[in-house]
């Protein structure tokens, strides 16, 4: 979510997972919305459904629903009166070919100082 400095608000527009991942690790670093993910990998959902799976209340299923559609994760459509949600299938694997894409730190082993842990 970025902040519009003239108003002061929040620009509720989606992010692009694959372009910038920190949204998208954000969003995933909460147990709640890491669960919702995976249960919404099995095919979409609607939220009466995944209140009932998660066990939290309505409002805050919807707020971590919000997080994961705001960060590119997840997409929805209204079917009259029910949300239904799902795993953006083409975010999800441009945002996981960006992480395949980091090189890895070799970080060498060094003993610890005299006295560490002591």
């Amino acid at each position: 979510m970025l902040k519009d400095a003239k108003k002061g608000a929040y620009d509720r527009r989606t992010e692009d997972p694959a372009r910038d991942p920190v949204p998208a690790l954000k969003a995933l670093a909460h147990p709640s919305r890491f669960a919702l993910l995976e249960l919404l990998a099995g095919g979409e959902r609607c939220v009466c459904d995944l209140v009932d799976d998660i066990g939290a209340s309505q409002p805050l299923v919807s707020h971590h629903l919000s997080v994961l559609k705001r960060a590119g994760l997840i997409r929805d459509r209204q079917d009259s009166t029910w949300v239904y949600y799902s795993v953006d299938a083409n975010n999800w694997e441009a945002f996981r070919r960006s992480l395949a894409d980091i090189r890895p730190v070799d970080v060498p082993s060094a003993p610890c100082p005299p006295g560490y842990g002591a």
